[in-house]
């Protein structure tokens, strides 16, 4: 992480940036729950963020400052960085420029802790993804895999042996770090697809790092994503088919600075191309109507018309809010370390509106999404709570490719790995934020 006073500089240029630009129209507030809240646009977020820092010059003096404005404070842990409310800006501002150095400069300040981060630490060897598929005996070391050298690997290298000959091809398949962790057989037969009808494909199994730039560390996070990038340049990688668009999203701007001409393309988009379409006999097994809900992380609308329009066929009502106008899972800016009921009503508001457009089953373009709406569910199950026994949720490969996710069981398996002897195991690789760190 960069030393703090650099976190404050970033942070009084993004808000001086902002702050100049802003014509303070409202556009803004009416867009976002958090902002309709306290009034703001996002001029009054930078007089704000003025006026909580603009005298600090340590970690000491910004906290006092930050702590005597908490409503902002608890507007940044709140925060998703869904950018809903930016995205009709008539001078295309952007709130992530705003909560991207906020949020690194709470990491600093130690606002988010190291505990925190010592469980997506996913630019390291073992984090709660890679920690998972070991313990679970989950591996794809049989498929023709990207290699990327974590960062405590790199710097643990002390003898330099002969490279292993590494695999090659033009494309390389980025399933996300929920699906190829928590969905090997669905990720298994999205490979194979992808081998048979596009051509010899790599395997990732890394992750984009977006929950580590959740947590603050935005400098790891970027860098870590332009060592993926590298990478899959090295092993010969031309196109990158990407299922979470906010993989592609973060994926893409790295690669702008690390491999301009990298193409990427959505699974939906080559499933569709192939003339694959799913009526309502594929699912036999949910209540319809279903609804596609569209991810926050694409509002440029690239992976959802693809995936709405496999389900052409199907007994589907339009979702209230998608593409530009979609409305967070509840998964988004790690808000759930932060205020786990806030992220919990969030997952819930899709839930309304699917209800309000008729139907009974969310189909999700991003894998986290389904993630949420799952453990939202087995959750309320868990509680007692009857209220959306009637709400199904599944992504739209698992009908694709007839195949279900025991969501169940993969949150049963998230709690017994602390169990036992592995238990003592998982505690010691996940409690450290960085190589060689002590919390």
């Amino acid at each position: 992480m960069a030393d703090f006073t650099t976190l404050l500089e970033r942070t009084r240029d993004a808000i001086t940036n902002l702050e100049d630009q802003c014509i303070a129209c409202g556009t803004c507030t009416t867009r976002c729950d958090l902002l309709e809240s306290r009034t703001w646009n996002i001029h009054a977020i930078c007089e704000e963020s003025s006026d909580a820092i603009g005298g600090a010059h340590d970690a000491q003096s910004a906290r006092l400052g930050i702590d005597a404005h908490p409503s902002l404070y608890q507007f940044f842990r709140s925060c998703e960085s869904c950018n809903r409310c930016t995205v009709h800006c008539p001078q295309q501002l952007n709130m992530s420029d705003l909560w991207q150095p906020w949020r690194a400069l709470l990491r600093g300040a130690k606002y988010i802790p190291d505990s925190d981060v010592g469980m997506i630490k996913t630019d390291c060897t073992w984090n709660t993804f890679s920690v998972y598929r070991h313990v679970w005996n989950i591996d794809y070391s049989d498929l023709s895999l990207l290699e990327v050298p974590s960062i405590d690997e790199t710097e643990g290298a002390t003898v330099q042996e002969a490279p292993a000959r590494k695999a090659h091809a033009e494309t390389l398949f980025f399933p996300g770090c929920t699906l190829c962790t928590y969905a090997p057989e669905l990720t298994r037969a999205a490979y194979a697809w992808l081998n048979e009808h596009v051509g010899p494909t790599l395997l990732s199994t890394q992750c984009c790092a977006w929950p580590l730039e959740c947590a603050g560390e935005v400098d790891r996070a970027q860098t870590w994503r332009e060592r993926v990038i590298a990478a899959a340049k090295d092993q010969g990688v031309r196109r990158i088919v990407g299922v979470c668009p906010g993989c592609d999203r973060q994926l893409e701007i790295a690669a702008a600075a690390v491999a301009p001409g990298m193409e990427f393309v959505p699974l939906a988009q080559l499933l569709l191309d192939a003339g694959v379409r799913m009526g309502d006999e594929s699912l036999a097994d949910c209540t319809l109507p279903l609804s596609v809900v569209t991810s926050c992380n694409d509002r440029a609308s690239i992976h959802g018309p693809a995936v709405r329009a496999l389900f052409e066929h199907a007994n589907a009502k339009p979702f209230p809010c998608a593409d530009e106008d979609a409305w967070c899972c509840g998964a988004g800016g790690a808000v759930n370390a932060y205020d786990p009921n806030l992220a919990r009503s969030r997952t819930c508001r899709s839930f309304r509106l699917c209800e309000q457009a008729g139907a009974h089953t969310l189909v999700t373009v991003c894998p986290t999404c389904a993630y949420t709406y799952a453990f939202e569910r087995w959750m309320q199950a868990q509680e007692g709570n009857a209220r959306w026994d009637g709400m199904g949720s599944l992504n739209y490969l698992e009908v694709a490719f007839d195949m279900r996710i025991d969501w169940p069981r993969v949150f049963a398996n998230l709690t017994n790995m602390w169990q036992g002897e592995q238990g003592a195991w998982v505690a010691e690789q996940l409690s450290q934020s960085e190589p060689g760190s002590e919390t």
